[in-house]
């Protein structure tokens, strides 16, 4: 009986030692799963983040011909007939400036939110 008692016991601590390693395994398994998943994750973020760096590269190149607002210095001037404006509310009557250089030469532009303004020298 005695012989029986440490066979049982030998065959508990070895089946445990046995759970052990198969449970060791998945869990370097499990890790190894996550850690591949990082990293497409990063390829994927890192390729996407070029994507945007060449869209916004190309679209800097597109706009070549184009002027950067002298007040915020952040949006693109656009036109539509006479007048040039800004997002920021910057507004040129290009119309209207020429008349005044023709009655003032020499004088100096003053930009605030809203307008130009004229002054000569």
């Amino acid at each position: 009986m005695e012989i029986a008692a440490i066979n049982m016991e030998d065959d508990i601590d070895f089946m445990f030692s046995i759970h052990e390693q198969i449970m060791q395994e998945h869990k370097e398994e499990e890790a190894a799963m996550v850690a591949q998943q990082q990293q497409q994750l990063y390829e994927q973020q890192l390729q996407l983040e070029v994507q945007q760096a060449e869209a916004a590269v190309q679209a800097f190149l597109d706009d070549a011909n184009s002027v950067v607002c002298p007040l915020c210095q952040r949006s693109q001037l656009l036109q539509h007939g006479s007048v040039v404006f800004c997002k920021c509310g910057l507004r040129i009557n290009t119309q209207v400036e020429q008349k005044e250089r023709e009655r003032t030469p020499g004088g100096i532009f003053f930009f605030s939110r809203s307008s130009v303004y004229f002054s000569s020298v």
